[in-house]
Order: C-alpha cells, then sequence, then structure tokens
C-alpha cells in the first residue's frame, strides 16, 4: 500500500471510517446515488470533513 493511501487509512479508521466504507460512500457521491451530506452523515462526519477525506482517498486511488 503506498504511503499516502497509508495514511487515508490511518486518518480514516482513527474517526471510525473503513477504507471500504470511504471508497463505498465516495464511490456513491460521485454516481449522484448519495448526497455529500448523507455520506457524511453515514460516517460521522461533517460534510467538509467527509470533502476532505473525499479528496484525499480521490487522490490516492489507482
Amino acid at each position: 500500500m503506498c504511503e499516502q493511501m497509508k495514511r487515508v487509512e490511518d486518518r480514516g479508521v482513527a474517526k471510525g471510517i473503513g477504507i471500504g466504507s470511504l471508497k463505498t460512500l465516495v464511490n456513491l457521491v460521485n454516481k449522484g446515488v448519495l448526497t455529500k451530506e448523507e455520506a457524511a452523515e453515514e460516517c460521522n462526519l461533517t460534510v467538509d470533513e467527509f470533502l476532505k477525506e473525499k479528496e484525499e482517498y480521490e487522490k490516492t486511488k489507482h
């Protein structure tokens, strides 16, 4: 696992978000199935926190 992805995972796990859950929520938001507000609520984050996690995840995915 690349170092940047590891940091995203560590931060997410610390907040109670598994990397698989984050990946799923990001994909659902990107497809328009969920709003960013709904995704943030699912992982107990503010919208701003979710968007930051989403941005970091999208930088690291291959």
